[in-house]
């Protein structure tokens, strides 16, 4: 069956794909630029994400209605749960992971990037809680659990000095990254005559 061409089904589509959406274009991208390692590193903060998803959500055992959508079982490979929202808590999880970088490098923040990620994610919860994806509580639970897992993935790689596998460049304003060099030594001979008359290093 066709699927009417209206503003209304647009942003139902948009909305229901988001999750799918971003997580392959923040992989794909990273392969395009040569980066595959920002990539896989990503993709393993969902993984981990989801595993952790679902231990939890075994435990407060909230399944949703069984009316609800197939659009609501993208991300849900394992059992029917809405507490807390999968998806949300990927989406967030992408948000505070591709925004943090933004206010840590020296404030460059790309304000265009930030208010699409932050609209799209509204819709996105509105579209669970209307399409009973979700509940309200499923989704707010999904929106902190996201932020916490995007935060804590951060910052594994951010302390750990493995700052080359999160996202900077590719979203900053400027698209400029500037690294502190190594500190390096310098040996200097003099020579007279063909011969060494003094070494130092400094």
């Amino acid at each position: 069956m066709a699927i009417n061409f209206t503003i209304q089904n647009l942003l139902t589509i948009v909305s229901a794909l988001y999750p799918l959406f971003i997580v392959s274009f923040l992989v794909l991208a990273s392969i395009f630029n040569m980066t595959p390692l920002k990539g896989l590193t990503y993709l393993g903060g969902i993984i981990t994400s989801y595993i952790i998803w679902a231990l939890v959500a075994k435990l407060w055992n909230k399944t949703r209605d069984r009316n609800a959508p197939h659009s609501c079982t993208l991300f849900n490979l394992y059992g029917n749960y809405k507490w807390p929202s999968v998806d949300v808590i990927i989406t967030f999880f992408t948000f505070v992971y591709l925004i943090i970088p933004m206010f840590e490098f020296n404030h460059q923040i790309n304000w265009v990037v930030l208010s699409i990620l932050l609209i799209l994610n509204v819709m996105h919860m509105v579209f669970q809680c209307d399409k009973k994806c979700s509940d309200l509580p499923g989704v707010i639970l999904g929106l902190v659990f996201g932020s916490l897992f995007g935060l804590g993935w951060w910052a594994i790689f951010w302390s750990s000095g493995n700052k080359h596998l999160l996202f900077y460049n590719e979203l900053v304003s400027n698209n400029a990254v500037c690294n502190k060099p190594a500190k390096q030594t310098f040996k200097c001979s003099v020579y007279r005559n063909g011969e060494i008359i003094s070494s130092s290093v400094a």
